[in-house]
């Protein structure tokens, strides 16, 4: 991180969300192109369920990049109920793996098949 933000600070954003004066939300992204990255978060935890710092963080980003010119604000892998509440999914994404061919790599292959084979 402090290399990257030494050599490109302004593709670095910190997005931090007060009430009052708590901090409930900061959002760590990344800006490329036109596009903003939700690389990382951190939010207050909350007793009450009705109080969602992490949505209303989320929701206060995309208007900012928005109102800044930002055509997407990428929150990057992973399902979650935020997400779809957000915005919709407009790329798929694709991840895949390499592994070397070593003996120990190949028993893990046979041992996820076989697992998914008797799930």
């Amino acid at each position: 991180h402090r290399r990257l933000r030494a050599q490109a600070p302004e593709h670095c954003h910190l997005f931090e969300v007060i009430c009052g004066e708590k901090t409930i939300g900061v959002l760590y992204n990344f800006a490329h192109e036109t596009r903003i990255l939700n690389y990382q978060s951190g939010f207050k935890l909350e007793n009450d369920n009705k109080l969602t710092p992490g949505f209303v963080a989320h929701a206060l980003a995309c208007q900012y990049y928005s109102d800044e010119g930002f055509d997407v604000y990428d929150m990057l892998a992973g399902d979650a109920d935020y997400k779809e509440r957000l915005g919709v999914q407009r790329e798929p994404m694709t991840s895949f793996v390499l592994r070397r061919p070593t003996t120990r790599n190949r028993v893990r292959v046979a041992i996820k098949r076989l697992r998914r084979r008797f799930s």
